[in-house]
């Protein structure tokens, strides 16, 4: 009922400390809009911060929370269904060779994360309409 409320917290406290759907829900409840600050690229080297990611989303999804994201790239190119290279940078631009993205199909055969990452891309774009948002803009 009262004021709208908010919370900041960054990636790695949610997503890469040992946290599940349990932690985000009891969020979910207490706050209106929840931000998540400095969001890294991921790919299949970062399978648990993928699937806390994927279970955040979903949580504040299935509640009907607002989330305001700060990643490292646009949100449809934050997750690659791929391995990082040894002594590769997390924050540098995909090796030449990864930078083709796999067919949909592909990456979802190899992974269960990749299908469940374009869901939740997915789910992200639609948080950010005018219709989940619940404004007319």
């Amino acid at each position: 009922g009262g004021r709208p409320s908010a919370c900041v917290f960054s990636f790695k406290d949610l997503c890469q400390e040992p946290r599940g759907a349990a932690d985000f829900i009891v969020i979910a409840r207490a706050f209106d809009v929840v931000m998540l600050s400095d969001v890294p690229p991921m790919t299949l080297s970062e399978r648990n911060e993928v699937r806390r990611f994927i279970t955040l989303v979903d949580v504040l999804y299935e509640q009907r929370t607002k989330l305001v994201v700060s990643a490292a790239r646009p949100l449809e190119r934050i997750f690659e269904a791929r391995y990082r290279e040894p002594g590769e940078d997390r924050f540098a631009a995909a090796p030449a060779a990864a930078a083709e993205k796999p067919s949909a199909s592909a990456a979802a055969a190899n992974s269960d994360e990749a299908f469940a990452f374009d869901r939740c891309t997915s789910r992200l774009m639609e948080m950010g309409s005018s219709e989940y948002l619940g404004t007319d803009a």
